[in-house]
């Protein structure tokens, strides 16, 4: 779930203790867009990228 989604659902979060999410057990990291579309912008712009694979799993991983 993207983290501007989180973000509308942090009063009940707050309010009940709980995070939700739309799959249950499965474990989701958060990454706001922004942080993506610089990841891509560096990514397409940097020296070292062609054929690499990059895993985004969310702040500071």
């Amino acid at each position: 779930m993207p983290a501007h989604m989180t973000l509308r659902r942090a009063e009940a979060t707050r309010s009940e203790g709980v995070v939700r999410g739309p799959y249950g057990k499965a474990a989701q990291p958060l990454l706001d867009d922004r942080d993506a579309a610089e990841t891509v912008v560096r990514t397409l712009l940097d020296e070292g990228h062609d054929g690499a694979s990059h895993f985004l799993t969310g702040s500071g991983l």
